[in-house]
C-alpha cells in the first residue's frame, strides 16, 4: 500500500459523509477523528448536534455477516449485557451502503482499546476461571 492510498483509506469520502449524515439523522459532523489503534475497520470518532459516535467503515467480513452479527447485540443489551447497540438508520437497517462501501454507526463509548495480546491473555485467564471471556472496547468495536 502506498502512502497516498493510506491517506485514502482513512479519509471519509464527502458524498459518503453527506449520505451517512442523511441516512442517519446525525444533521451535520462539526468534528471528526479517525482512530487509528491497531483495528480491523477503518473507524472515526464523530461529534455531531446529536451526541458523539463511533463510524465504522467495514473492511474485514462481508455485510450480510456483519448484518447476522450486529442483529444479536439489541438482543443481548436487552438481557443486560453491557453491549453498544448499532444506530438503525432512516432505512431500517444497522449498516448502509454508500458506493463501494459499508458503514455502521454506534453511539461513543468511553472506555479503553485492548490490544490484541491483552485481549487474548484477558479472554484465556477468564476461560480458565471458568467465568467466560471479556473484552473492553473504546466505543469503536
Amino acid at each position: 500500500m502506498t502512502n497516498a492510498h493510506g491517506a485514502r483509506r482513512h479519509r471519509i469520502p464527502s458524498d459518503d459523509l453527506a449520505e451517512l449524515i442523511k441516512e442517519f439523522g446525525l444533521e451535520d459532523v462539526v468534528d471528526r477523528r479517525h482512530l487509528a489503534d491497531r483495528l480491523m475497520n477503518v473507524n472515526w470518532q464523530l461529534a455531531t448536534p446529536r451526541g458523539t459516535f463511533a463510524l465504522k467503515r467495514i473492511m474485514d467480513v462481508p455485510l450480510d455477516s456483519l448484518r447476522r452479527n450486529l442483529a444479536v447485540l439489541p438482543a443481548l443489551a436487552e438481557a443486560g449485557i453491557p453491549v453498544i447497540v448499532p444506530v438503525v438508520g432512516s432505512s431500517g437497517g444497522v449498516v448502509v451502503e454508500v458506493g463501494e462501501s459499508g458503514y455502521c454507526l454506534f453511539r461513543w463509548a468511553q472506555g479503553v482499546s485492548m490490544n490484541e495480546s491483552s485481549r487474548e491473555t484477558t479472554a484465556a485467564a477468564a476461560y480458565s476461571d471458568g467465568k467466560g471471556a471479556s473484552t473492553a472496547s473504546d466505543g469503536a468495536i
